[in-house]
């Protein structure tokens, strides 16, 4: 049966021959001992007869065939169907059970799950192993262990069976039971057994001795005749079923480079995912909402230089205020002086002022401001009063004072005020009421005690001066007080007595921003600036004073000029202001405060009422802090970047997008967009519904909470223009304009900052731009085309890190895996051996490790995506008050999954390539 010609062996690197030329022939059934030294070839020869190991000379014939000549698959067949070996030293996975390292065995066999279970059971009960078959191989002790091996390779039932010192580490009944079953075995099988002990040794045996390298019969043994001669048997291929609980049983013995190698992966393809998201889907959402943004045909003009032209604020001569006067007779009333000091703040260290009658004085409570900001006759219609001397004056008192005064002059407390006020001024047409002062500064030890003659008393809601001169005030500081007045250029020394004055313009009623849209219009007047006078902590609309640009600000008669000569290029034009801006897109636009529109004045007044008082600073915050009403709608600058935001837009070249209605003639009315009167005005009537507004003007700290100040004003509607934003129509001025005349609006917010000018296609952008930077003060650009080729350099950069990253993640993926796999298979080469000793098929063993490849590489990868997706669910929600849209792709995890199945063929084209030329015997010394 198998036949050793001239056999000769020697271990490498070893120039002296293990095995000498054996030659020797081995019946097809029966017992063979072979016997020897240590280290004189016993185990060598028996991995030579079981093709185990084939790199030895001579030659080795199976039924008449040859080793030498036999294919690879022949070699796998032989090991499968006819040898068998029990190895001295295990060969198991200590970490599988018993009875998972027994099935391996019986996988490449055609029998079934539960033949393979019921035959391990009746081989596990001759040698006492039934109870132990679920523990792991690793608690077995080295009886069990040894007698383990003997089942496996038993249990087959190979015509040539193959043990190392089968009878080591067993007790003598037990030795004895294993020689009775090999020995049966013998009977219809070659059974050859190598052993150091000669007493074990059966009668029925032959006893071959190796000494020398060579092999010697020393006792014939009885020879029996094969009852069932089986050549060389195919099977066939393992069921995918088999191969993938195989699979599954190589994470017992491998836990630790298991996690270590999908953490690398994980790792790996997070790195790779995330670089790619970043790459692609954030840097294109960051470029998409750029571009929402970002528009090429917007042109920025400004002041060349924001320098000061003067120090300070000078007031311009009379005749030139005359001027303005004269130019806007229906909107200016008269000119007078303003003074910018305050006599309250000079006389605060004692002042004392009543209102004298006889003998008798009641202490009357007004500011001394009030005699520089008196109001005229005229303003009161007291015309009966012909003539007032400089020492004469008109006194408007509160209720509680006009008691006070009726009783003081008759002793009788009037039940009614007109009846008081009656008796009062008939009475001074015979008796004399003064108004008594006594003035004193101790710091510049100023005294004074002066007396004026009150003609007439009148009702008003606060205590004032009236009189029918302009002149008075004047006379009360030269003359009754014996102070300096000069205008604030005049360069005269300043001293403590010395009042400070301006020529202002008295408007007429309601005429204010008639008045503030021409002045900034007419470019006559480009040098002036106009600030609303502070009277009790409240601007006057109706007093304007009048002072030289200190800044010369950018003024919108050099716009207009520049858009009437360049008509033809030119689309829209739009005013930036501290009150009002506009990004060079005009996507982002709103008021600096809180500003509130509705058809419904009654929602507005919920928010004036709810919001009075507040526990944050709702000025600071603008009305992103508000909550309100679908019936209102937002237009401040925060709150612009929402959809539902309201946009002030121009209305210069709409007048083919009126669907109804009229352009708007004044700055009382507006246009609205479709969208919004789909939004407020479902039913509009132009001539009866108005748009109301609300808007913050200003916040007070009151201990732990703030006092929030609202005004209200409506706008009537002219009409409306076929657009579905949310609009308002009006000319480039009107946001300033409007809420100079109807706001507290700061005095340093009254002038343009920006024009934005957006051109048409028609439009040579660099022409444009050259003709605008020759305009005298005037400096142009398209910030947003230079911001959108910077951001795409920036872009380009930052996507090149991004995709170096990521090839370095890449590499470093491929190199990690690719180490933990090479020390997993060099980790794994003894069970390699093993099942190819048991007759695996290499390209099963391939199939094993594909799929353990397959289940690591998958679960890898799900644990990626899903951190993948949840790093970029964090992201997302975190630019989501950044980005208008965030734009998701599928391209990170397609890439994430194609460098998975990359790695899939690295390490299943690796593993073939370790296992082409690998013998079991180089697997076993390897490992």
């Amino acid at each position: 049966m198998l036949k050793l010609i001239d056999v000769k062996q020697r271990y490498q690197n070893n120039e002296d021959y293990t095995l000498k030329g054996i030659n020797y022939s081995f019946l097809s059934c029966g017992l063979y001992y072979i016997v020897g030294k240590s280290g004189c070839g016993k185990s060598t020869l028996l991995s030579l007869l079981g093709c185990i190991d084939y790199s030895f000379e001579g030659d080795i014939l199976y039924e008449n065939k040859s080793f030498k000549k036999m294919s690879e698959e022949e070699k796998e067949e032989y090991r499968y169907s006819v040898s068998s070996f029990c190895f001295q030293d295990y060969k198991a996975n200590e970490e599988e059970t018993l009875l998972s390292n027994l099935r391996k065995t019986l996988f490449t066999s055609e029998m079934s799950d539960k033949e393979i279970d019921e035959t391990i059971d009746f081989y596990l009960d001759k040698v006492d192993l039934t109870s132990r078959k679920e523990c792991r191989f690793k608690v077995l002790s080295l009886g069990e262990k040894k007698r383990a091996s003997i089942i496996r390779a038993v249990i087959k039932k190979h015509r040539v069976l193959l043990l190392d010192e089968p009878l080591s580490g067993l007790n003598s009944s037990m030795r004895k039971r294993v020689t009775e079953l090999l020995f049966s075995l013998s009977k219809d099988r070659l059974v050859i057994v190598i052993t150091h002990d000669k007493d074990e040794i059966k009668e029925e045996a032959t006893v071959l001795n190796l000494t020398d390298g060579l092999l010697v019969e020393e006792k014939k043994g009885i020879s029996y005749q094969e009852k069932d001669k089986k050549d060389i048997r195919s099977r066939k291929k393992i069921s995918l079923k088999r191969i993938i609980r195989l699979s599954f049983s190589l994470f017992q013995g491998n836990k630790r480079f298991l996690y270590f190698s999908i953490l690398t992966l994980v790792i790996s393809l997070f790195s790779i995912s995330i670089s790619f998201i970043l790459n692609n889907n954030i840097l294109s959402s960051i470029t998409h909402t750029f571009q929402r943004f970002i528009s090429n045909d917007s042109l920025v003009v400004e002041k060349k230089e924001d320098l000061p032209v003067f120090d300070d604020y000078e007031s311009p001569p009379f005749i030139e205020v005359e001027k303005i006067k004269r130019s806007y007779p229906t909107s200016v009333e008269c000119i007078y002086y303003h003074y910018l000091d305050s006599l309250d703040d000079i006389f605060e260290d004692n002042r004392y002022i009543t209102i004298n009658y006889q003998n008798s004085k009641i202490p009357f409570n007004i500011s001394l401001d009030s005699f520089l900001r008196f109001e005229t006759c005229v303003s009161k219609d007291l015309f009966d009063i012909e003539e007032m001397s400089d020492d004469e004056l008109i006194l408007g008192l509160k209720d509680e004072y006009i008691t006070a005064v009726g009783k003081m002059m008759f002793s009788y407390s009037f039940p009614f005020i007109d009846d008081a006020l009656s008796y009062i001024n008939s009475s001074l047409e015979k008796d004399n009421l003064y108004l008594n002062m006594i003035l004193n500064v101790n710091s510049f030890k100023y005294h004074g005690e002066y007396s004026m003659k009150i003609v007439r008393i009148v009702r008003d809601e606060k205590n004032i001066i009236i009189h029918k001169s302009t002149n008075f005030s004047e006379h009360f500081i030269n003359d009754v007080l014996h102070f300096k007045s000069m205008f604030i250029n005049d360069e005269e020394e300043q001293v403590p007595w010395m009042i400070r004055k301006i020529f202002s313009l008295r408007l007429y009623k309601n005429k204010s921003a008639v008045f503030f849209e021409n002045m900034i219009k007419d470019e006559r007047f480009d040098k002036y600036v106009f600030f609303p006078v502070v009277e009790e902590g409240k601007k006057r609309k109706d007093i304007i004073d009048v002072f030289y640009d200190c800044y010369a600000h950018l003024k919108y008669s050099q716009i207009k000029s520049f858009c009437e000569e360049n008509r033809e290029e030119i689309e829209d034009v739009f005013i930036s202001s501290p009150v009002y801006s506009f990004t060079a897109s005009n996507f982002i636009a709103g008021f600096q405060k809180p500003f509130f529109f509705s058809s419904r004045k009654d929602k507005l007044n919920e928010i004036e009422d709810n919001y009075y008082i507040s526990d944050i600073d709702l000025g600071s915050f603008q009305s992103s802090m508000f909550d309100v009403d679908e019936k209102v709608i937002k237009a401040d600058f925060l709150s612009s970047y929402d959809d539902d935001a309201l946009f002030l837009k121009s209305s210069l070249k709409i007048e083919d997008k009126i669907i109804s209605g009229k352009i708007c003639s004044d700055n009382s009315s507006i246009m609205i967009s479709k969208g919004l009167k789909e939004r407020l005005f479902p039913y509009l009537n132009l001539k009866e519904d108005k748009l109301f507004v609300l808007s913050l003007d200003k916040t007070e700290r009151r201990d732990d909470r703030y006092i929030n100040y609202f005004s209200q004003n409506e706008l009537s509607i002219s009409g409306v223009v076929d657009e579905d934003i949310i609009a308002i129509y009006q000319t480039p001025l009107f946001p300033l304009i409007y809420s100079f005349a109807n706001t507290e609006i700061d005095s340093s917010e009254l002038f343009i900052t920006q024009a934005i000018i957006t051109l048409n296609d028609k439009a040579d952008k660099d022409e444009i731009l050259r003709k605008i930077n020759e305009k005298e003060g005037l400096k142009g650009s398209f910030p947003l085309l230079n911001m959108s080729r910077e951001m795409k350099r920036s872009m380009n950069r930052i996507s090149f890190i991004f995709y170096l990253f990521s090839t370095i993640s890449l590499i470093l993926s491929f190199f990690l895996f690719a180490i933990t796999f090479y020390i997993l298979i060099d980790k794994d080469r003894k069970q390699i051996g093993v099942m190819l000793s048991l007759g695996y098929k290499k390209r099963e063993i391939n199939m094993i490790y594909f799929i353990f490849n397959c289940i690591c590489i998958m679960f890898s990868f799900s644990i990626s995506f899903l951190f993948t997706a949840l790093s970029e669910r964090v992201i997302n929600k975190t630019l989501a008050s950044l980005l208008t849209t965030y734009q998701s792709s599928l391209t990170p995890y397609l890439i994430s999954l194609i460098t998975s199945l990359a790695f899939l063929f690295l390490f299943t084209f690796y593993v073939k390539y370790s296992l082409k030329n690998i013998s079991p015997r180089e697997a076993f010394s390897k490992s």
